[in-house]
């Protein structure tokens, strides 16, 4: 067929279709192709990236240990049927974000990351690589411990801090008591 075929009902193929272009554009309904559990769909001349589904999941494979991109100046994300529950976002010049029965467990922004638990409290990182752990209550933000790398070890109470590390000890803040020496 040198110019083309127009066909208005189904066909049904029992051998192999090879095609520069395989075109639909029907106006109404479902448009495209369908495929049974098992058929793979191969692209590239050496049949490199694969598509198919197998009955209980559905399959994204290449085949000669190639990266797989997926590219757009958009967010990806990973969601739900019907975006009832987000699984990660990928932001463009921004975070990347996962989540756990849809709540924020990591996240990654312009100072270093953040680890989230029970919704609330959180672990951070900057970029100079000084490490907090904090607690969200009363809607402030407390301060739990610091880690700061060549530098202090911080700890507090109730948002105030009680003890550190300094170059030459230790300090404590407030009264120490000690059971036994």
């Amino acid at each position: 067929i040198s110019n083309g075929l127009d066909v208005t009902g189904n066909i049904t193929v029992t051998a192999n279709i090879t095609a520069a272009k395989l075109l639909s554009s029907q106006s109404s309904g479902s448009a495209g192709l369908s495929f049974a559990d098992g058929v793979e769909i191969n692209l590239g001349t050496s049949d490199d990236l694969q598509l198919y589904h197998e009955g209980g999941y559905s399959i994204i494979k290449d085949v000669n240990d190639n990266p797989i991109n997926i590219q757009t100046d958009g967010e990806i994300k990973l969601a739900k049927d019907g975006n009832a529950e987000t699984y990660a976002r990928f932001i463009p010049d921004g975070a990347v974000e996962l989540y756990h029965d849809n709540s924020k467990k990591f996240e990654t922004n312009s100072d270093g990351l953040k680890i989230y638990h029970s919704g609330f409290n959180y672990i951070e990182s900057h970029n100079d690589m000084e490490v907090h752990i904090n607690a969200y209550t009363g809607g402030a933000t407390e301060n739990m411990a610091k880690f700061k790398p060549n530098g202090a070890v911080e700890l507090y109470h109730n948002h105030s801090k009680k003890f550190e590390t300094v170059s030459y000890g230790t300090l404590t803040t407030g009264e120490s008591r000690a059971d036994n020496f």
